[in-house]
């Protein structure tokens, strides 16, 4: 499985969220995984001005919990580039309106930081692959404000709901 790796064929993963003890832990456990290669994993104090981590980053793992709604404008700076990689927040929660505002700058994948590695290494493929993953509990809620939200018009809301499907 190391040729997957080795012939770049491996999901490039990169990890940026707020405790370092955290991020080296999913570090290691993802990098064992025949289809991944962790690229980075930094804690938000070691973040770089951009995404070069010396590899192909196709999906980010970004804490939503960071102060100060900055991963909600990293993941709108990082779906402006060129070649832009999915972003899979993860959270202590699943509030509805996080993730709206999660798929409005960007993301396309929310997982809670309690759910099983087994989930987050499906979410990870499936987003990769790209499809988009919310938490099966809100995914009703996420939808009505998706279309409905009082900060979208109509079309706008229709609009992302298309990206969804």
């Amino acid at each position: 499985m190391e040729v997957l790796k080795a012939a770049g064929m491996a999901i490039g993963l990169f990890i940026l969220v707020q405790e370092r003890t955290f991020a080296d832990a999913l570090a290691i456990r993802l990098e064992v995984e025949p289809d991944v290669d962790v690229v980075a994993a930094l804690d938000i104090r070691a973040l770089p001005l951009h995404l070069s981590a010396g590899g192909r980053i196709d999906v980010v793992l970004l804490d939503a919990d960071l102060a100060d709604n900055v991963a909600f404008h990293l993941c709108q700076e990082l779906s402006r580039q060129s070649e832009a990689p999915h972003v899979v927040f993860l959270s202590h929660s699943a509030d509805p309106e996080h993730i709206v505002r999660a798929v409005r700058a960007g993301a396309v994948g929310w997982v809670r930081k309690d759910e099983s590695l087994d989930r987050l290494i499906y979410v990870i493929r499936g987003v990769a692959r790209d499809e988009t993953w919310l938490p099966p509990g809100q995914t009703g809620d996420v939808l009505r404000l998706l279309i409905h939200g009082p900060s979208q018009t109509e079309d706008d809301g229709v609009q992302l709901l298309a990206a969804l499907t």
